[in-house]
């Protein structure tokens, strides 16, 4: 259970939470994803922005919560903590379902009619992904080809880190948690949660690269500026890998014939890690608990991005595939097993006697690759006479998400008004944008966020110094 909402708080809400520039926030989001051709374009307006972490002091005020050893230790809101922790979030601390179910499970009092939980409401299969990735140090090296255009490549160093977890949540657990009215219950029955895999990859980084930036083809509507061309980047990394983190999880919890939870040690135990030997049928739920760890110290990979930009007239286009080829290969693969055994009781454990975990030491599983799925996307900017209209459009291993948004100035001050997509859910943002001196600005903007464990819409505030390039 705990997994299970530690899975839907961070795949919701990591992206957005995670933006420091809370222009970019207010337009959706827009400008906050990565296409590295369109990095080579120079920003308009051109700034720099400073975050104003209000949501640090939400932290500090709570920081109990992420304490084990605390009576207000709270996996649930230290995760939401996580996946939001510069801005300001409204309503967070407040009680919640999702909040009571790990407190007593913790508490070793978890209730056996899961009817108590309502609001709690996982979807049926939660996925959370990242790439964090940057060059501490990075140059490009140009050759001039006439006036702004240029060729050249790029050397770059730096950290890689990946991280993605997907879970199987059944679907009878899920009705019971989103009933209204009477009671749901299942009777002799059983509710299975799986964690397919949940793997983490850190490595380092060295990026080859080439960059480009040409002139227009004839035809095109051009206004004569520098930032006007065809931008055109390459990016090869070679992954050097110093840690893989690799965990499979099952859970098995029985009902009893008034569909209370139980546990039933009459049930037969399959092996784990609990595989299905037929990839047609789901995997075997034997023991009540299951989790199977795969740990590597050493391994090599590589990664391919590729984008091309645009800037004609008033417009800005681009297109992006991160991860064209993204794979790890781990050598020296540890292999290990944890295990309850089938004697194990609901009330186990609450006598002050340990439950211990049966672990089995499965050996070396040699060579374990891990590719990443490509992410694809594209980006527009319209500068008309009356608003700035800009939008982006991505696919990847969290399926569709859009952002969109625009801007209207009025002297000193900048209205703004977006609209995002994602884990098919819509999203509004808003903000304003106010000059206070004609190289800093301040900008503020508001948006509602799901990053919480019942996805619910929580109003949120996002504050930014905006620094202004000179002319």
């Amino acid at each position: 259970m705990t997994l299970l909402a530690l899975v839907a708080c961070a795949g919701r809400g990591y992206a957005q939470g995670w933006n420091t520039d809370a222009r970019k926030i207010a337009l959706g989001g827009v400008g906050s994803t990565t296409n590295i051709a369109t990095q080579m374009i120079e920003e308009d307006p051109k700034y720099r922005s400073i975050v104003v972490p209000l949501g640090l002091l939400q932290i500090l005020r709570n920081i109990d919560k992420f304490d084990p050893t605390s009576s207000e230790f709270d996996p649930i809101r230290a995760m939401e903590y996580v996946a939001n922790p510069y801005h300001i979030t409204f309503g967070r601390n407040e009680e919640s379902p999702g909040r009571k179910i790990i407190t007593d499970i913790f508490n070793q009092g978890l209730s056996t009619d899961l009817n108590a939980y309502r609001g709690f409401i996982p979807s049926s299969n939660p996925k959370a992904e990242g790439i964090a990735s940057f060059d501490l140090i990075h140059k490009t090296f140009k050759f001039s080809t006439g006036g702004s255009t240029f060729q050249g490549f790029y050397l770059g160093i730096g950290p890689y880190f990946t991280h993605r977890t997907a879970l199987t949540i059944d679907q009878k657990l899920i009705d019971i948690l989103s009933a209204t009215g009477a009671p749901v219950t299942f009777p002799n029955s059983e509710f299975n949660i799986a964690v397919d895999r949940s793997t983490t990859q850190m490595a380092g980084a060295l990026t080859f690269g080439y960059r480009a930036h040409v002139g227009l083809p004839a035809g095109l509507p051009a206004e004569g500026t520098d930032r006007e061309g065809i931008y055109l980047a390459v990016n090869y990394r070679y992954l050097r890998g110093f840690h893989l983190e690799d965990v499979g999880l099952k859970v098995r919890a029985d009902t009893d014939g008034a569909g209370g939870i139980t546990l039933d040690p009459l049930k037969t135990l399959a092996p784990c890690p609990l595989t299905s030997l037929n990839p047609l049928l789901p995997p075997t739920f034997g023991t009540p608990f299951c989790t199977d760890r795969q740990t590597s110290s050493s391994g090599t990979g590589r990664s391919v991005d590729f984008g091309v930009a645009t800037v004609f007239g008033p417009w800005d286009l681009g297109f992006g595939i991160n991860g064209v080829i993204n794979e790890m290969e781990w050598s020296d693969v540890k292999h290990k097993s944890y295990a309850l055994g089938a004697t194990v009781g609901l009330t186990s454990g609450t006598s002050g006697a340990s439950i211990e975990l049966v672990e089995t030491n499965l050996g070396n599983t040699g060579d374990l690759t891990i590719k990443q799925p490509k992410d694809v996307r594209a980006n527009a900017t319209y500068r008309a006479s009356i608003a700035t209209f800009m939008g982006e459009i991505a696919n990847g291993y969290l399926g569709t998400s859009f952002h969109g948004g625009v801007e209207k100035t009025f002297g000193p001050l900048a209205a703004r008004g977006g609209m995002r997509y994602t884990n098919e859910t819509w999203n509004p943002t808003t903000g304003l944008g106010l000059n206070i001196f004609p190289r800093v600005g301040i900008d503020v903007a508001f948006l509602t966020s799901t990053a919480n464990a019942e996805k619910d819409r929580q109003p949120v505030m996002a504050v930014s110094i905006r620094i202004n390039a000179g002319s």
